[in-house]
């Protein structure tokens, strides 16, 4: 069985979805325009036009979007984000850590193909 690291998987598969759904919870329910949230978020405003108007989508978009949870992670991490512009700097370690404490990661690397047993956790998120 091939080991996988966490943050290996995070970074190329969740990061990329989450990042999107964020972008559009501030779009269409906070007003932000798409440079705005490319800005808070780290991107770039072309990158985020593809994936808003579907010419791109992150892989397995609609597998990790299909938790309540993670609509609700989502809403929170925008929420901070319209309240202090500086938590989209830490989005992705908070992120991670909060899918971890959640359950969510091991979902998620179960709905993208993987085992969680062949997965690596780094010891920052160790129970």
């Amino acid at each position: 069985m091939t080991k996988h690291s966490y943050c290996e998987v995070y970074v190329r598969y969740v990061l990329p979805a989450i990042r999107l759904l964020i972008a559009k919870e501030l779009i269409e329910k906070h007003g932000y325009t798409q440079l705005e949230v490319a800005r808070a978020l780290g991107v770039s405003q072309p990158l985020l036009n593809y994936y808003l108007t579907g010419r791109r989508s992150p892989k397995y978009l609609s597998r990790i979007a299909s938790s309540e949870k993670i609509g609700r992670i989502v809403e929170y991490f925008a929420e901070c984000i319209k309240r202090d512009e500086e938590c989209a700097e830490r989005l992705p370690c908070s992120l991670c850590r909060v899918l971890k404490e959640s359950g969510e990661a091991n979902r998620i690397i179960k709905a993208i193909g993987m085992e969680p047993e062949s997965v690596i956790f780094p010891l920052c998120l160790a129970p």
